[in-house]
């Protein structure tokens, strides 16, 4: 699997920006990811005539762009956790063309699964007590397992943490919120960058 993030960083230059991303990267999958994950630059990433690395200056609005694109991205995951939540219907017409695995995305398919996590989701809130399995005899995630995968991607998109799930981060204010590089770009617009990169899991 490969999953593109755009990291932010500073530097004095397009040498310092990377490095500060690869010491960021080193340290955070190896603690992020609990599984063999590796990285490399986007070369075709989101800066097309760019390679990986943009500076906020002289482009600053490109470079706003590349960030709202990849929060609209890291929100339609939001969203997708919500939904198998709260059991909501899906309708063909919600669905982007991709397939998986070369099959197509099936509309009844997901809202049955909606329904089901939702449904085992207010069990789980309803009981007393923490059900005795979340794994079956193979190892496999049973449905309450599978609901307490999705609240820990949930929580950890809603603290701002890095995670698979992140597309953005800002790794000078550790936090997935822009808030803090858009300020930093109104007092130090030359010393801002955008690494795109690459993870394979």
């Amino acid at each position: 699997m490969e999953v593109q993030h755009l990291l932010a960083v500073t530097g004095d230059d397009a040498e310092g920006a990377l490095a500060n991303a690869t010491a960021f990267l080193d340290v955070a999958v190896e603690r992020v990811f609990d599984y063999e994950t590796d990285y490399r630059l986007a070369w075709d990433g989101p800066f097309p005539g760019h390679d990986a690395i943009l500076p906020y200056a002289p482009d600053s609005e490109r470079f706003r762009q590349a960030v709202v694109a990849m929060q609209e991205a890291r929100d339609r995951t939001f969203r997708g956790l919500r939904d198998q939540l709260t059991g909501t219907r899906v309708r063909p017409d919600d669905l982007p063309p991709e397939t998986v695995m070369g099959l197509p995305i099936g509309a009844d398919r997901i809202s049955a699964h909606n329904a089901e996590m939702a449904a085992t989701f207010q069990s789980l809130l309803a009981s007393e007590t923490l059900p005795d399995e979340s794994r079956d005899d193979h190892g496999s995630l049973t449905a309450t397992g599978e609901v307490g995968w999705l609240l820990r991607r949930l929580g950890t998109l809603v603290e701002g943490e890095y995670c698979f799930e992140s597309m953005f981060y800002d790794t000078v204010a550790e936090t997935a919120s822009p808030r803090q590089l858009y300020e930093r770009c109104d007092r130090d617009p030359t010393h801002q960058w955008l690494v795109a990169v690459d993870l394979h899991i």
